[in-house]
C-alpha cells in the first residue's frame, strides 16, 4: 500500500511540474495573456485605430451657471470651468452627455463651444436651456 501511495503522489507531481512548464511556455508565448497587454507593445500606432482602444474626442461646453454640473454617462465631471464658464471634456463615441442643474436657481444655457471634428453628435450650433432638473444633452456620435 505504501508503494502506491509514493506511486499516486509521484505522478500527481510529475502532473504538476509539466502543467507549469507548459503554461510558463504559453505566457511567454503571447497565447494567455489579455488583449490588455497590447499597449506594452512599442508599435501601438498600429492598434490605436481598433476596438481595444476606441477614439477619444475632445467637447467644450459654456455653461450659464456655475452650479450646474455635467455628467457623462451618469458620472459628474470634476473640472473647474474656467473664468467664461467653459467647460473641456473628453467623451467616446456612444456617450451620453447631461447637466445636472438642481442645485441652481433660475433657467440655465447650456452652449457647444467647441468639438473635436469627427463628432458628427452634437451638431454645431447646438443649444440648451432649461432649470431645477437633469437636462439630457446628448449621446455623442462619430462620423467615422
Amino acid at each position: 500500500m505504501n508503494k502506491l501511495a509514493e506511486k499516486i503522489v509521484g505522478s500527481m507531481l510529475l502532473g504538476f511540474l509539466v502543467l507549469t512548464v507548459s503554461f510558463q511556455v504559453l505566457i511567454t508565448k503571447n497565447v494567455i495573456n489579455p488583449v490588455s497587454a497590447i499597449d506594452l507593445r512599442e508599435d501601438i500606432s498600429a492598434y490605436e485605430s481598433s476596438d481595444y482602444f476606441p477614439r477619444q474626442y475632445s467637447v467644450t461646453l459654456n455653461i450659464s451657471d456655475s452650479d450646474a454640473k455635467i455628467m457623462v454617462n451618469g458620472y459628474n465631471i470634476e473640472q473647474a470651468a474656467n473664468k467664461r464658464g467653459d467647460i473641456t471634456f473628453s467623451v467616446y463615441s456612444g456617450d451620453v452627455v447631461e447637466c445636472d442643474l438642481r442645485d441652481c436657481k433660475g433657467d440655465v444655457i447650456v452652449k457647444l463651444v467647441e468639438k473635436d471634428d469627427l463628432l458628427s453628435v452634437p451638431a454645431e450650433n447646438f443649444y440648451a436651456e432649461s432649470s431645477n432638473n437633469i437636462l439630457y444633452l446628448f449621446k455623442t456620435q462619430s462620423s467615422k
